[in-house]
């Protein structure tokens, strides 16, 4: 990981500005009552002297330790740690550095709140911010990046990033008087709706993006929806890919030995990483990638330099908005050497192993055998109560909330279940990967969301060409791949040390 004043520079120069003991049981909590309601975060009186932006961040200068503003492209952006209780159960047990960014448009405008759930992975405005003219605001997640409270995850669950987001916006409430929405993609969806779930009331609106819900590590229910992706023409490229991948297996170890020499990855790993890069590959490529790739997959006529470079790089994605800044944590986003997603997926948020049916190709596997899946060590011992309660909470009380989907995407097999409530709306991108968004909707659920979001709002939605909603896909690379593989990693070591 990168040193702080390195991440600082690192982050300003992406601006082009200038400086100015484990748990074993995490807490729940109810929802807020309405007695409660008047502590959640509303919007205060304003002092008028605190109408501009770099005043008010001034007045919070015991809770905001560092701050550097820049303009880009006719908007202020600001970088900023804010510090925060790393025990939000007994504030006086030490605090944190969150890394949080804002990109500012102005008091009275709506507020978009962005709840990552990494790395401060967002570049540039976010469709929702964009489409409302909002001011936006995102939240690293505590234990990633450079918002690290300590060296042990005693204080890694749902509730406390969710009090991290509730005490951000009740602080930045006292500026920003307009509507409030969260939103966030994948985990940081998913993150977007535990805070609702434990503050419901702290904001108007909530839009998660390709958001999960899992029962169990691993949760198995993403096989079958995964298995029927796409039309057959497509399963019978990416079967043949696999097979035909593990018949060159030893010249594309070599080529994958000198890659991991290069970028100092273990080379005993190797082995395993191939067998794991191929058993995947279904899920990674459908993640990211469209059916309009099938056609160009290495098959049987192909080189083993074809399956390497399929293995090493992203699936391509279509072409990446040139963006004006990026705001982004530069640090390590690598899972090995960052296990808190591997934790908070075994305890709390359950995990697909992202794998599909491998009968067809199991006499050629070592490591990874149907076999070795059926029995997958618990470590720590994973709590499904956590995701149920959140699921139940959806269902009966959860209101104005707008879920968008992926039909291609492999995490679209275990949606949000809706229920019989009408306050909660689903929508799922024709053809869509892990990236789907608002505008990749059909014309007439595309209309209908923007409706819905303008009436909550009350906002004119405007429509964006804005293609991303969470990060730019190039940041991943090999991370595609390497993301789809840690936790199987994770539960074949666990399984050769038992």
């Amino acid at each position: 990981m990168i040193s702080k004043l390195i991440f600082l520079a690192t982050v300003l120069t992406a601006f082009g500005c200038d400086s100015n003991k484990l748990s074993n049981r995490a807490p729940q909590r109810a929802p807020a009552s309405a007695e409660q309601a008047d502590k959640q975060a509303t919007p205060q009186q304003m002092d008028p002297a605190l109408l501009n932006i770099e005043d008010f961040l001034k007045s919070k200068e015991t809770k905001i330790k560092f701050s550097a503003a820049g303009q880009a492209n006719g908007m202020t952006a600001y970088v900023m740690k804010v510090k925060q209780a790393i025990d939000h159960e007994d504030p006086d047990d030490g605090t944190f550095e969150q890394v949080v960014t804002l990109i500012y448009k102005g008091a009275d405008r709506p507020t978009v709140f962005v709840t990552q759930g990494y790395n401060n992975l967002i570049f540039g405005q976010v469709e929702l911010a964009k489409m409302f003219d909002a001011n936006q605001i995102a939240v690293e997640y505590r234990y990633f990046g450079e918002s690290i409270p300590q060296d042990n995850f005693e204080h890694l669950n749902i509730w406390q990033a969710a009090t991290d987001h509730h005490e951000l916006i009740k602080m930045f409430k006292e500026h920003f008087t307009g509507k409030w929405l969260t939103t966030g993609a994948s985990k940081g969806g998913m993150s977007a709706v535990f805070h609702r779930r434990y503050y419901p009331n702290d904001v108007d609106v909530t839009v998660p993006y390709v958001a999960p819900i899992s029962y169990a590590s691993p949760d198995v229910r993403y096989i079958e929806y995964l298995d029927n992706i796409g039309p057959q023409s497509c399963k019978d490229s990416l079967a043949n890919f696999q097979s035909a991948g593990l018949q060159v297996r030893q010249e594309v170890e070599t080529i994958m030995t000198d890659f991991y020499t290069e970028t100092d990855q273990p080379t005993e790993d190797v082995p395993f990483a191939f067998e794991d890069m191929i058993v995947g590959f279904p899920w990674g490529f459908w993640q990211y990638s469209s059916v309009d790739n099938c056609p160009n997959l290495p098959d049987t006529n192909s080189q083993a330099t074809d399956f390497a470079r399929a293995l090493l790089e992203p699936p391509a994605s279509g072409d990446i908005p040139e963006l004006e800044f990026d705001l982004v944590s530069e640090t390590s986003f690598d899972f090995d050497l960052n296990p808190p997603y591997l934790y908070q997926a075994a305890r709390e948020l359950g995990s697909p192993l992202q794998i599909g049916n491998i009968d067809a190709i199991a006499d050629s596997l070592t490591f990874i055998t149907p076999e070795s899946l059926q029995n997958i060590p618990q470590d720590p011992t994973h709590d499904p109560s956590v995701m149920e309660d959140i699921q139940k909470w959806v269902q009966d009380e959860g209101d104005r909330i707008l879920f968008i989907y992926g039909e291609n995407d492999p995490w679209t097999g275990s949606p949000f279940d809706l229920g019989s409530n009408d306050k909660i709306f689903r929508y799922i991108a024709p053809a869509g990967n892990h990236g789907a968004n608002i505008m990749g909707l059909g014309p007439e659920d595309r209309q209908q969301a923007m409706a819905q979001l303008s009436q909550w709002l009350e906002e004119p939605a405007q429509s964006t060409d804005l293609g991303l909603t969470y990060s730019n896909q190039k940041q991943f690379q090999v991370q595609i791949q390497t993301r789809s593989s840690i936790l199987r990693k994770y539960f074949y070591k666990k399984n050769q040390l038992d």
